[in-house]
């Protein structure tokens, strides 16, 4: 076949101006040089993607427990990101850039992390040999330690050979293929696997971080590969580029910002998640509500509800019947976050047995428990299921039912605990705790409450041991100052606590348990809140046979002290323990005669399990029971009064304040829409006409704030005399903006050339001069509102007459 002969012409400079070369417009072309002449935004870009990797690695001082990791990843991070950015620009291809990347990583990694082991810099076997032992030791630790985890070499050799990886994938995708969302994955992948193992705290910084990170990148990638677009060579790429990022930079701090800010505002933000990824066994993962937050139902609505019954053989020995202890406290919620495992027999992981302490035999039958808790005198040693399947978690001495079953109510089952029965002689212990207790022990929110803090120290200032701080910190609850009632909200948050502490001074276990517990972190004691029940009342009929309803539902805390272990206190008015008394100097009481009890007259029982005969008359001295029923416990709800209309203020403004947010949020999107439509619009016309048509549209949106609209039937010009009335400039003007913008679109539209280059300068001047009138007749107020307007033009301001079509006869 034959081809037709091609003709060359010499473009002119418009032309010239107009049209990239094939390598300026090529997204992937690695010719050298062409990149940085057709984006100046590129060194930009790859800086971007380089701060996004090292913002990665930056969030994972939630695993580590220090901030010693930095400095050597920080090492990592640059040098990958030089050495791919190098090859790419090279133009050498994706498998010598990949060789030559291996090789720099495995330099870098020896002489970073394991430079003692080599010979003039370069690695030996000795090299392999200990980052083989580093690599296992790692591996071993990851599988026993939960984050915050010591900053092993072996760690941080496994995260460096992640990030020169992440760093090669990411750039082939960015800079070779241009898909910047792809280009995350390595980061985002890091960044999800870290935050399932770190610890629980700094995520809402962690996530800001690491998203304005990836935002600022997709701007500046985005921002570069469209500097070598035809629309922006043919304009003003500096001008375009300016405004991208402006704008770009505003709306990614003003979403980041929001979202940090109130985001944890969130009434369940912080709420457990409906499948806990952080625990991907599938067997041990349980979401169940905080035991603490339940004792105020239990104590009102399940008053005479019998919840299980223990069988003990030692019936002189009357314990709290536990159920487990909550060590992490986030400023809103005691709650427990363990790995549970496999129970059946003797229990693992726990410690010596104390001195002294109490082999304690009971049979337990649960019925209307209604959770996945099994009760157990603190602390259980051994357990024989009965065949229902049972789970445990060593830290906190806790039992669970596993997940083949609801909750634990039919279930019955034996405990072999130890009890400890502590003197005050060996109480003295000083020394320092675990690094395992001082992890779980001590932790406390960034925004605790300094004043708690600082009313802490005021309490114990003087005690010279832990045990004596304790003890100071029992008797402050103690002293009669403060009242014990269940009529007040269900609550432990630092909010509450304050509150608890400084105006109300009325409360139940739940705050005084919470609050003791809070208290002793904020001073240096570590301190969780165990939640159980009291003894409860034995049935007269079977001997050491205790039967406990919902009345018995109690919180105690409990403290580290070095020689002794976990010490429980009582800080509750109108509660006590038998096992407490020699080291609490409280006696033994526990309450069954309603919900509220008065410090000053509590219910001493010290000489049996059971409750005072006076209190309740439905046991007699002997522990016969009678007929009398006791009265039933009000279950309504406690009347609302002026602490809760106070209480409830800072919610209505919060309601009101996300409201704003909202509104505020969906106006700044429609407007930031708008501008970067109208800047769309003036980078996709490339051509003299297309901008005057780009002019036209813009000077008709502005006249739009006014309710002005084209309609269909129009002719420019007459579009121009509607403009020029709307916003009072003399009707048909020959001068003014609105009629020389008609003029120009109808040369665009039918003239045989179209209109020129000076006509497209023309026309953007005059769009300009239609946007000048409309500003002089308008307020700031009316332009703020009508650039936030999602309504039509025609259907914002008032209407004009409609004259109809205009019907043109032609006679011959």
């Amino acid at each position: 076949p034959m081809t037709a002969p091609t003709t060359t012409t010499a473009p002119t400079a418009a032309t010239a101006a107009a049209e990239p070369t094939a390598t300026n417009v090529t997204p992937g072309g690695n010719a050298p040089g062409a990149r940085s002449a057709s984006r100046p935004l590129l060194p930009a870009a790859e800086v971007a993607l380089a701060l996004v990797t090292l913002a990665t690695t930056a969030t994972l001082w939630r695993l580590f427990v220090d901030r010693s990791f930095l400095v050597p990843l920080a090492v990592h991070v640059g040098a990958a990101h030089v050495v791919v950015t190098l090859c790419r620009r090279k133009g050498l291809g994706l498998g010598p850039s990949a060789v030559i990347t291996a090789v720099a990583a495995a330099a870098v990694i020896t002489w970073v992390h394991l430079g003692s082991t080599t010979a003039l810099g370069l690695p030996t076997t000795e090299t392999l040999r200990q980052a083989r032992v580093l690599l296992e030791e790692a591996w071993l630790t990851f599988g026993e330690v939960r984050a915050p985890a010591p900053v092993l070499p072996g760690f941080l050799i496994a995260v460096g050979v992640a990030v020169w990886i992440g760093a090669w994938l990411a750039d082939v995708a960015a800079f070779r293929l241009w898909t910047p969302f792809e280009a995350l994955i390595p980061s985002g992948t890091v960044f999800v696997f870290a935050s399932l193992f770190a610890a629980d705290q700094g995520r809402a910084r962690s996530a800001a971080l690491w998203i304005t990170a990836c935002l600022c990148f997709i701007l500046v990638h985005r921002t570069a590969r469209q500097q070598s677009s035809p629309a922006w060579l043919g304009s003003d790429p500096g001008r375009g580029t300016a405004s991208l990022l402006r704008v770009g930079l505003a709306f990614i701090g003003f979403t980041v910002v929001l979202g940090f800010l109130a985001g944890p505002l969130v009434p369940t933000a912080k709420a457990e998640g409906v499948y806990d990824l952080g625990d991907l066994d599938g067997d041990s993962s349980r979401i169940t509500i905080s035991p603490l937050v339940e004792i105020q139902r239990r104590l009102l609505e399940q008053a005479d509800v019998e919840l299980f019954t223990v069988q003990v053989r030692n019936p002189d020995v009357r314990p709290y019947w536990r159920l487990t202890s909550l060590d992490i406290f986030d400023g809103s919620l005691w709650r427990i976050s363990g790995s549970f495992q496999g129970a059946g027999g003797e229990l693992d992981g726990l410690g010596d047995v104390p001195p002294g302490a109490i082999p304690f035999s009971q049979d337990v039958s649960i019925s209307n428990l209604a959770a996945i808790w099994l009760p157990a005198a603190f602390e259980p040693r051994a357990i024989d299921g009965r065949g229902a399947e049972v789970r445990w978690e060593p830290e906190t001495s806790t039992l669970i039912v596993s997940t083949a079953l609801p909750d634990s109510d039919g279930v019955s089952y034996e405990v072999t605990s130890e009890l400890p029965a502590f003197q005050p002689s060996q109480l003295t212990g000083t020394g320092a705790p675990p690094e395992e207790v001082i992890e779980r022990g001590l932790g406390l929110p960034p925004d605790f409450p300094e004043r708690v803090r600082q009313e802490a120290l005021n309490v114990v200032a003087g005690a010279t041991t832990p045990y004596e701080q304790a003890l100071r910190l029992q008797e402050y609850f103690r002293n009669g100052s403060f009242i014990y009632s269940l009529e007040v909200p269900a609550s432990h948050s630092n909010r509450a606590m304050e509150e608890f502490l400084f105006e109300t001074r009325t409360g139940y276990c739940e705050q005084f348990a919470g609050t003791y517990a809070a208290m002793a972190r904020a001073i240096g004691l570590p301190a969780r809140v165990a939640v159980g029940f009291t003894p409860g009342n034995p049935d007269p009929a079977v001997p050491g046979l205790y039967r406990i309803r919902g009345e018995n539902a109690h919180a105690w805390p409990e403290v580290w002290i070095s020689g002794a272990g976990w010490v429980p206190f009582e800080p509750t008015p109108g509660r006590g323990s038998q096992l407490m008394q020699p080291y609490t100097n409280v006696q033994e009481q526990q309450d069954t005669a309603g919900p509220s009890v008065d410090p000053a007259a509590p219910i001493d029982n010290p000489g049996g399990p059971g409750p005072d005969p006076e209190a309740n008359p439905g046991v007699t001295p002997e522990g016969a029971t009678t007929t009398t029923v006791p009265p039933p416990v009000e279950t309504a709800a406690p009347p609302a009064g002026p602490n809760r209309v106070l209480r409830a203020i800072p919610w209505v403004l919060l309601t009101l304040l996300g409201a704003v947010l909202f509104v505020a949020l969906v106006a700044s999107a429609i407007a930031i829409f708008r501008h970067l439509r109208r800047s769309r619009r003036r980078r996709l016309a490339t051509t003299p006409d297309a901008v005057v048509r780009a002019a036209w549209q813009e000077a008709i949106e502005d006249v739009g704030m006014l309710g002005f609209a084209p309609r269909r039937y129009e002719t420019p010009d007459e579009v121009a005399t509607r403009m020029n009335r709307a916003v009072g400039a003399g009707g048909d003007s020959a001068g003014s903006g609105a009629t020389g913008l008609a003029t120009l679109v109808a040369r665009a539209d039918f003239a045989p050339d179209g209109a020129t280059p000076d006509d497209a300068d023309r026309a953007l001047d005059l769009a300009g001069d239609v946007r000048t009138a409309v500003r002089e007749c308008t307020t700031p107020m009316a332009r703020l509102l009508a650039s936030v307007d999602p309504r039509p033009p025609d259907r914002r301001g008032p209407r004009e007459k409609h004259e109809g079509p205009r019907i043109q006869v032609r006679t011959t």
